[in-house]
């Protein structure tokens, strides 16, 4: 079971909110002495978001959110997640992770570089997909070679996370007619189990 039937009455990690607004900075360049240079700011007043704050963590009014997306296009042309893109969220085989004519293609030396042949591993290490339900809006996904595709399958790219104030969220005192979905337990440790590894990656020059 992805999601809890009855939900608690305070936020949890992984949830699914509405009603917080989300606003991005863009920027041509850093505004260091020139604080005239152009930059906007896009506001979206109410979107789903995912809250990734721990639980433990949700005091003084503030929260960290990361929006829920469409997922991948690309995603459809792997059938082995087709068969149940939540698959994305824990640790699969290489050979898996990309459609089978490209594995095919892959070179056996690049293989070996690029991939761990020896275990499963995570891939897609930017996403958690959360699983279809109906009080997700449907959407339809536009595939180049095939039909298109209706779904309710969504993901948080852990790229995109930001932070919100707000009055309402004190210490196991929350806003909770802002809340949609909660996920289960289970489904709350794979995305603690994903997103500790997203943020514990080490890149190559910091290996030792």
């Amino acid at each position: 079971m992805f999601y809890e039937e009855t939900m608690d009455e305070v936020f949890r990690f992984g949830d699914v909110v509405r009603g917080f607004a989300r606003s991005t900075p863009i920027l041509l360049a850093p505004l260091l002495n020139d604080f005239s240079a152009p930059y906007k700011v896009e506001v979206q007043s109410s979107c789903l978001s995912v809250v990734l704050t721990p639980c433990c963590s949700m005091d003084k009014g503030m929260l960290s959110l990361a929006p829920l997306h469409e997922i991948l296009r690309s995603f459809y042309q792997n059938p082995w997640l087709v068969e149940d893109f939540t698959r994305v969220n824990r640790r699969m085989p290489a050979e898996k992770s990309v459609p089978p004519n490209n594995w095919r293609a892959i070179p056996e030396n690049v293989k070996d570089q690029q991939f761990n042949l020896e275990q499963d591993d995570w891939a897609f290490a930017d996403f958690f997909v959360y699983e279809q339900h109906p009080l997700l809006p449907e959407y339809t996904v536009h595939i180049r070679s095939g039909p298109n595709q209706k779904t309710r399958y969504y993901m948080v790219d852990f790229k995109t996370m930001y932070k919100i104030e707000c009055a309402e969220i004190r210490r196991n005192d929350h806003p909770v007619e802002a809340k949609v979905l909660q996920l289960s337990k289970a489904s709350r440790a794979q995305l603690r189990e994903k997103i500790a590894a997203y943020f514990a990656r080490t890149p190559a020059e910091d290996e030792v």
